[in-house]
């Protein structure tokens, strides 16, 4: 698969133009392993009036898995992880029959005893041909017959074991997750970049100061105070209030766009950011150029809060940590950082973030 990324800022300059190949996914990719990643524990129902009914993920939304008696020795688990409330286990039935399944975090003993977490990361994949997944990462595992996987379905894929992978996907209209063969999957190309080719993608985004050299400036005296954004324009999230007077606030100012000065502002409070303030309110502003800076696309590729400003004695944006997977849109970088717009929910934001959080597209 080839990927064409074009970087252009609107200082009417082609900066780059890069072709990438991706090399075969199925041997680069790095998912990990369920026991080493997360070491199973040994442990059993705790007390419960009735049966307790397990399923195929978790929550409710997904397919039965299910049910078993409750404060019994009739059945084992082996648990690993907690997901959104729900132990992910190995559940051994005194008949014999044994699966990888969920059941709810309050009826297993010890359960605060294993990692917990919202959701699990995942690959995405497709089956390569119809596949019939398993209860287990092998054999010795029964057929989930009533869930043949057609042809080019497409997959979440979390982790392995053995040669198999724990995949969730639509059966009818629910949602399973159960093992497949490794060799029956196809991976696509969002988390797994090599290395090499991650940094090649990376070697494409310019830095701020080799494009914008910036230059001392100062806020326009007025009665009214000057509210800055964290993009250019009012659709973007809010990125504070100063004073109207040049004494308390400075400004490094890198360029204009939209109507909109991107600048370093230092209040006198001590706070100092990166963000846009209007351009009618800013002395100097006609002496940097025009842009419309160019961006590569990207994702974070762990939770990351961002900075104010490229480097660690900015403040945190505590308010506007990312998840993992968020898309963005990244500008350029300084220091180790790249500066990029990304959706806080329904506003837009755009900060500082560490390169090595970046996947890029």
């Amino acid at each position: 698969m080839k990927r064409i990324i074009s970087l252009l800022l609107t200082m009417g300059l082609l900066l780059s133009l890069v072709s990438v190949s991706f090399a075969d996914l199925t041997s680069t990719m790095d998912l990990p392993e369920l026991s080493e990643t997360y070491p199973g524990k040994k442990t059993n129902f705790g007390q419960k009036n009735g049966r307790i009914y397990a399923k195929m993920g978790p929550g409710s939304s997904y397919a039965d898995a299910g049910a078993y008696p409750a404060g019994t020795s009739a059945t084992r688990l082996t648990i690993y992880f907690c997901e959104d409330n729900w132990v992910f286990a190995e559940i051994f039935y005194k008949n014999g029959f044994d699966r990888y399944a969920y059941v709810p975090c309050q009826y297993v003993k010890n359960a605060d005893l294993v990692t917990s977490f919202k959701s699990l990361d995942y690959f995405e994949g497709t089956t390569r041909e119809t596949v019939t997944p398993l209860w287990g990462p092998d054999e010795s595992y029964s057929v989930g017959e009533n869930f043949s996987i057609a042809e080019n379905t497409d997959l979440k894929v979390y982790f392995t074991e053995n040669d198999y992978a724990y995949a969730e996907f639509k059966s009818g209209q629910e949602l399973v997750r159960m093992w497949i063969p490794i060799e029956m999957i196809s991976f696509e190309n969002n988390d797994s970049l090599t290395e090499e080719e991650n940094d090649a993608d990376r070697n494409d985004v310019p830095t701020l100061s080799d494009i914008y050299p910036g230059k001392n400036a100062s806020i326009i005296s007025s009665d009214s105070r000057i509210y800055a954004k964290m993009g250019p324009g009012s659709n973007y999230a809010d990125a504070g209030a100063y004073p109207a007077n040049s004494k308390k606030v400075r400004l490094t100012i890198y360029f204009c766009e939209n109507n909109w000065v991107f600048a370093d502002i230092i209040y006198t409070n001590g706070f100092e950011r990166y963000a846009y303030i209007r351009q009618s309110a800013v002395y100097d502003s006609a002496t940097v150029p025009k842009a419309e800076p160019g961006y590569v696309s990207g994702k974070v590729n762990n939770a990351v809060t961002p900075m104010w400003g490229p480097d660690e004695s900015f403040s945190a944006g505590e308010n506007y940590r990312i998840g993992k997977n968020t898309k963005l849109e990244v500008y350029f970088t300084e220091n180790d950082y790249a500066y990029a717009q990304f959706k806080s929910g329904e506003e837009l934001v755009r900060m500082w973030i560490p390169i090595d959080a970046i996947d890029f597209d």
